[in-house]
């Protein structure tokens, strides 16, 4: 991303409010002495405060490390910016005196991001992909830029700066990635482990809990099985009950009837016999004349005898019946006496009945009544327990799985870390940055003064730079000024590539401060040639 305008007040030299806008391609900032316009000096005309401008806007701070307070104009109380890029990402910062300091930070579609400045930076700096020392390094190259001091230096002391520009950003990042990552295991590890240990004290509890729950069970499934038998026995003392009421002869109303009509027919009986009794007694007790009771005379034996005789008879009928009466009495008190026992019986028999009723209701319930309910009740108890056991025992596999993939890969980040803190590795990658460097400086030299300018990095413990002419190579030092500054130029850019490479920037962009110094006519045209021709890498 490339910044498309740039507006600020208070910052610095410019106490008004200026807005600078850019398109892509190349600019040249030029100042004349505001003292002294005629003069070639253009010290304090802002040209170096304008390029600060945009670290102060990336990172609230600019290379010379001023207080912020020292930034705002000696004039004013407070100073404010605003940076625009072809994204659309806004960045809004602004400082009073005294006072902390304000960033936002506006992205296309989201809400703006604010607060805490330390949370705010740290996402703009993830927005803008850059370490402050890789900006101060490659993107804006001022004069205190390491490298800069890179091409000034000697090819020893240059060594020991590319070593050191390399490890301020490939091998610092890489060791905060290893540093940051171990800490983020550990505590990852540390996470897991607390929370495994939390895991099996629930375990355990659970446990305890499952074995009371067990417990309880246990005693219910005793209980059950003694209420069970308790119900067995006395269901076998209802049906006992009931078989023998059952056994009992079945006296019905049918039966009571049957002995009432004999008693009534025994009585009707008893009634024609007192009849033909009266009619018997009455010729039992007729008088037989033998004589006329007047005058005495004896009648006619053949007249008498049929007179006895039916009194006879009549006497034999009266004592057969009296009998056959006595008989039925004897036979009617029998059957008044069966008729109460069959009363009594009936009677007794619907007493039973209802019994049966309340014997078989009793039976029924004793059948159906279990201890299903309460077993249940403490079975899904056990299973219950059961189940969130064999969840925690899961939960701590995957606290475990975690707690070994942190533990492994811990020792891993702790050799980078310690590795990237010392010389040796350093040593072993300076040779693929030598590589890379020699690729971006020959496209460089290429693209910006054809087959004129050739520079070559040889092997060795020193960085020497040779850049070969007419003569054969010659060390870049050894070289006039007027001549060089475009060789430097080709290092400065491949370094500065190689370094964005490294640290995979965002920013596209590059701000060169006072590179080539006093240059005469010539040497201006040849560079406003180069700025063409760079002009078209950036857009």
């Amino acid at each position: 991303m490339r910044p498309v305008s740039v507006s600020f007040e208070g910052f610095r030299l410019f106490r008004q409010g200026h807005e600078v806008s850019f398109m892509p391609g190349a600019y040249f900032i030029l100042g004349a002495n505001e003292d002294d316009p005629e003069t070639a000096d253009s010290n304090q005309a802002g040209k170096t405060t304008l390029m600060s401008l945009f670290g102060w806007m990336l990172y609230g701070r600019i290379h010379t490390g001023l207080q912020k307070d020292a930034l705002i104009h000696w004039d004013e109380n407070r100073m404010e910016g605003e940076l625009v890029f072809d994204t659309g990402l806004k960045i809004l910062r602004s400082k009073e005196r005294s006072k902390s300091e304000a960033l936002t930070i506006c992205e296309p579609g989201k809400k703006p991001v604010e607060g805490d400045l330390a949370i705010v930076q740290a996402r703009l700096n993830a927005l803008v992909g850059v370490s402050e020392e890789l900006y101060h390094n490659s993107i804006w190259i001022g004069p205190d830029a390491k490298t800069k001091q890179f091409l000034a230096a000697t090819a020893a002391e240059r060594m020991n700066l590319l070593e050191e520009i390399v490890a301020n950003d490939l091998f610092s990042k890489a060791r905060t990635v290893a540093e940051r990552k171990r800490k983020t295991h550990e505590t990852e590890l540390s996470v897991a482990k607390a929370q495994f240990d939390s895991l099996k004290r629930q375990e355990e509890q659970r446990r305890q809990e499952l074995l009371t729950a067990q417990a309880r069970l246990q005693g219910a499934h005793e209980r059950a099985s003694a209420a069970q038998k308790a119900r067995a026995d006395r269901a076998n003392r209802l049906r006992a009950e009931i078989r023998e009421i059952m056994a009992k002869p079945a006296e019905t109303v049918e039966g009571l009837e049957a002995v009432t009509m004999q008693v009534q027919l025994i009585d009707q009986d008893l009634s024609r016999i007192a009849v033909e009794m009266g009619n018997a007694s009455v010729a039992a007790h007729m008088h037989v004349a033998e004589a006329c009771p007047t005058c005495r005379r004896p009648f006619d034996a053949a007249d008498v005898e049929p007179a006895k005789k039916q009194k006879q008879t009549a006497l034999d009928l009266l004592k057969g019946l009296s009998e056959k009466r006595d008989k039925l009495q004897t036979n009617k008190a029998e059957a008044q006496t069966r008729l109460q026992t069959l009363r009594q019986k009936i009677e007794s028999r619907k007493g039973d009945e209802r019994r049966l009723i309340e014997l078989n209701r009793d039976l029924s319930n004793i059948t159906q009544d279990t201890d299903d309910e309460g077993l249940a009740a403490f079975e899904d108890a056990v299973t219950e327990i059961k189940r969130a056991i064999v969840g925690l025992q899961q939960t701590m596999r995957e606290y475990e799985q975690a707690m070994h993939k942190a533990a492994s890969v811990i020792p891993d980040y702790k050799f980078w870390e310690t590795g990237f803190g010392t010389r040796g590795i350093r040593n072993m990658l300076m040779d693929d940055v030598r590589t890379m460097l020699q690729h971006h400086v020959g496209v460089y030299c290429h693209r910006l003064a054809g087959d004129q300018i050739r520079i070559t990095f040889p092997p060795g413990d020193k960085f020497d730079i040779l850049l070969h002419g007419p003569k054969g190579p010659m060390p870049i030092e050894a070289v006039s000024t007027g001549g060089v500054w475009r060789a430097n130029l080709c290092v400065l850019l491949a370094l500065r590539k190689t370094l964005q490479f490294m640290g995979s920037t965002r920013l596209d962009m590059l701000l060169l401060d006072d590179l080539c110094g006093h240059i005469d006519d010539t040497g201006s045209r040849a560079l406003v040639d180069t700025a063409a021709k760079l002009a078209s890498e950036f857009g």
